[in-house]
């Protein structure tokens, strides 16, 4: 008897400790889906643009120029996106409203935290397509062409 009220005690405690961190483990995936489509879509940039970064670096560019300038243009396709994410879910807080619960709608701090992880994210997956940039040998890029 006892026994089967410790288990139904740890099972009333432990299910809501269980539920809280599923959100928790389900947080990696959505970033990890974010990086992917980011670096896949610079990484592509890049790819097309192998002969304008190695006229850029024969002309004298440094490597960390050429490593900001795709930095900066990923980014920057990032910033917008968030821009306009973010208008979007300031449109739509009365639907929101339903969906939240202990956090308001148009909470600053949700929104600046979100922000900051996704730039990070971003930053991330821009970096490693940066690099192979950086790293562009001008001799073998112009004699592809």
């Amino acid at each position: 008897m006892l026994l089967r009220f410790l288990l139904l005690t740890a099972t009333l405690v432990a299910a809501p400790v269980i539920r809280a961190q599923v959100p928790t483990w389900a947080k990696v995936t959505p970033s990890d889906i974010t990086a992917a489509g980011i670096g896949g879509v610079i990484a592509f940039s890049v790819n097309q643009r192998v002969q304008e970064f190695g006229i850029r670096m024969a002309l004298g560019a440094q490597r960390t120029s050429v490593l900001g300038l795709v930095l900066r243009q990923g980014l920057h396709l990032v910033l917008v996106g968030l821009a306009l994410g973010m208008a979007g879910a300031l449109v739509l807080t009365r639907v929101l409203t339903t969906l939240l619960f202990g956090v308001q709608p148009t909470d600053a701090l949700t929104f600046l935290a979100v922000s900051m992880v996704l730039v990070a994210v971003a930053a991330a997956a821009c970096l490693i397509p940066a690099r192979r940039a950086a790293s562009v040998d001008p001799m073998v890029a112009l004699r592809v062409g």
